[in-house]
């Protein structure tokens, strides 16, 4: 009887603890429930903090570099290892060691390992190769990135015997798994094809090549395919993922600092901008582009009002300043006293000086602010307490550097005088906008691009010229120093060889405006197969159109030229030639273009031929007639894709063209 009490007791105890963990079973079993609602194609259907906790987490790699693990024998020369985090496959993986004697500092992107993959020989029937493959890394549904440090020496595929490309003998895969570690299928739909792509394999990178020789260490991504697929979303029910880095072929493949983690485009517009939100920036934040380097100041008063005698900054250019020179100063005198007289609220406007002097008058304040722009005089008595040596060899590059002795001085110096435009350019935005104040800082900067460009738009009318005209001050103030005119620019766009009046006019005036602020150069594209539909056949042009211009009638390079000249009298510096996208094909594909009429190709044989005669006509006349211009030619294969795809005639176009023109194209 008391072993059925206890039975009983035992019976009611163990009742809600049943009861909680059933319960507790059943609340866990709801996020999954919601997990399987989340998709890649719409991010947004996962709580935003689950995304940010993912994003957060960073790169998910562990042991991204190799770094982790070890050697089973010591003294053995060819040493079994354990990486941790990766698995090896196959018997020609190593695992590189800059300790050892056999490994050079070569061999290893990052830290003291890298993994390398050597094979001399492959068969065709190897469907998988040798490499590494790391453990499960967990996942949610989204977008990720993929990237990781490689180098190459000698790669083939390994069906050389069918005459193919590499392909997938580079093989390098993301494999997906279910929330049961099962792998599932990585097909993706793409619509453009109306089918579906093997969305594990991130090789392309490589695919089209039919040899690699040699590639020195750099930065890959992993990739399935090129705009418009949607690159690194993962199918919905993966819950893991595994890393394959692998070797079909021959040759040597090293990888180091694998790097997968969930990407910015998991999120809208407006949550990327949230946490910028109610923040509080500092002038030096807000400095676009970014100094290379920014050292914060303190803040000085430039205009003084409150006093017996009213206290106004002195601008002070060098006495032989150069048009850049004098453009900058006359910017920072125009947002001084444009600040000042909108802050004192007076129609009485209040003028600001620019001095070309040696010295500094006897009766200056000490409250006064001087902006010495450029290699003024007093700018070389103080050089040696500025960082002015960081920018001697920089082309473009400026110094921003304030010295408080017994008068404050902001010194905005370049190492040319763009430079000293440059620096304007920046000190501006270090204006106070609701009191007299500078917010002085220590700036080092010089770009890294030096062209940096952009395009005018396709006018339709003289309101849209205007329009661009007022852009280039604009765009200089952002460091832009090329405007393009473009070679669809005008209402009759086909007709690039017969340019209207609002052509002419918007050159000649937008020359002017870069002729007088100096700081930005006109360019021009031209492209003399714009009158061609999108990659047109060769058997579908019409007589008329096929004669409208051609490579060997003297007439048709008069007529290109004639364009051209239109805005190298109005001062373009750089010309662009532009053999893209409208260049007639041949056969049963768009990327074979051709020649498209008889007297072309019997005088010269094949396109690259053809162009070869162009460029070198161009050449000589603006070395005759406009010296100096830069001169640049955009080719038919004009992306690494369509160079891939070229069935080989973009690499014979390529090395028959380039022996044929002037190095400085």
């Amino acid at each position: 009887m008391k072993k059925v009490r206890k039975s009983f007791l035992l019976i009611i105890f163990l009742i809600p603890s049943l009861f909680f963990l059933f319960h507790q079973c059943t609340q866990k079993d709801k996020p999954s429930h919601k997990q399987a609602l989340w998709s890649c194609q719409d991010p947004l259907s996962i709580p935003l903090h689950v995304r940010k906790n993912q994003f957060m987490k960073g790169n998910l790699v562990l042991n991204h570099s190799f770094e982790s693990g070890k050697y089973f024998y010591e003294d053995s020369l060819d040493q079994p290892f354990f990486v941790k985090n990766w698995n090896k496959i196959g018997d020609h993986v190593e695992w590189v060691n800059l300790d050892r004697l056999d490994y050079d500092k070569n061999e290893v992107s990052e830290g003291n390992h890298a993994i390398k993959i050597h094979r001399s020989h492959s068969d065709e029937t190897d469907d998988m190769g040798e490499g590494v493959i790391s453990d499960f890394i967990k996942v949610i549904p989204g977008n990720y990135i993929f990237t990781y440090d490689t180098k190459l020496e000698n790669i083939s595929p390994n069906k050389t015997r069918l005459g193919t490309k590499l392909f997938d003998a580079i093989d390098i895969r993301i494999l997906f798994f279910d929330k049961n570690k099962i792998q599932i299928d990585a097909r993706q739909f793409y619509p453009y094809i109306d089918g579906y792509l093997d969305n594990s394999f991130k090789g392309y990178s490589y695919s089209n090549f039919w040899h690699i020789e040699k590639f020195g260490w750099g930065r890959v991504i992993g990739r399935t395919y090129n705009y418009p697929f949607s690159e690194g979303d993962i199918p919905d029910d993966t819950r893991y993922v595994k890393l394959f880095f692998g070797l079909k072929g021959t040759g040597t493949i090293w990888v180091d600092n694998v790097d997968f983690r969930f990407s910015r485009w998991n999120f809208s517009t407006l949550e990327r901008l949230e946490p910028y939100f109610d923040s509080t920036f500092k002038k030096i934040d807000l400095l676009i582009p970014t100094p290379k380097i920014i050292t914060e100041g303190k803040a000085l008063t430039y205009f003084h009002a409150d006093s017996a005698d009213i206290i106004k900054p002195l601008i002070l250019i060098p006495f032989s300043a150069h048009k850049e020179t004098i453009t900058a100063s006359h910017l920072l005198k125009d947002r001084l006293e444009s600040r000042i007289n909108k802050l004192r609220q007076d129609s009485t406007k209040m003028p600001v000086q620019v001095n070309i002097l040696h010295n500094l008058p006897q009766n200056l304040s000490g409250n006064t602010l001087i902006f010495s722009i450029g290699k003024t005089g007093l700018f070389e008595k103080n050089v040696e307490k500025t960082p002015f040596d960081e920018i001697k060899d920089k082309n473009q590059g400026y110094i921003i550097e304030t010295i408080e002795d017994n008068i404050p001085v902001v010194f905005l110096a370049g190492n040319r005088p763009i430079g000293d435009y440059y620096a304007v350019t920046t000190a501006i935005r270090l204006l106070d906008e609701k009191k007299y104040l500078f917010h002085s800082a220590t700036i080092v900067d010089y770009p890294d691009i030096q062209g940096r460009s952009y395009l005018f738009a396709a006018w339709q009318n003289e309101e849209e010229i205007n329009e661009d005209i007022q852009s280039i001050r604009r765009m200089s103030l952002l460091k832009f120093n090329k405007a393009y005119v473009g070679y669809g620019q005008t209402r009759g766009r086909k007709n690039w060889y017969s340019p209207d009046q609002l052509y002419y006019s918007g050159v000649e005036n937008a020359g002017k405006i870069c002729r007088k602020i100096g700081v930005i150069d006109l360019s021009v594209m031209i492209n003399p197969y714009y009158h061609f539909e999108y990659e047109m056949h060769t058997d579908s042009l019409t007589e008329d159109l096929r004669y409208r211009w051609t490579h060997s009638d003297p007439k048709s390079l008069e007529v290109l030229k004639n364009v051209f000249q239109i805005s190298l009298d109005a001062g373009a510096k750089t010309i662009m030639l532009m053999a893209d996208d409208f260049v007639p094909h041949e056969n049963d594909y768009r990327k074979l273009y051709s020649l498209y009429t008889e007297e072309d190709k019997k005088k010269f044989v094949n396109l690259q031929n053809a162009h070869a005669f162009l460029i070198n006509n161009l050449y000589h006349w603006l070395n005759r007639y406009y010296p100096g211009t830069r001169f640049e030619f955009c080719p038919p294969w004009y992306l690494n894709e369509f160079i891939d795809k070229s069935r080989g005639r973009a690499e014979q176009y390529f090395r028959d063209l380039i022996p044929q023109i002037p190095d400085d194209i």
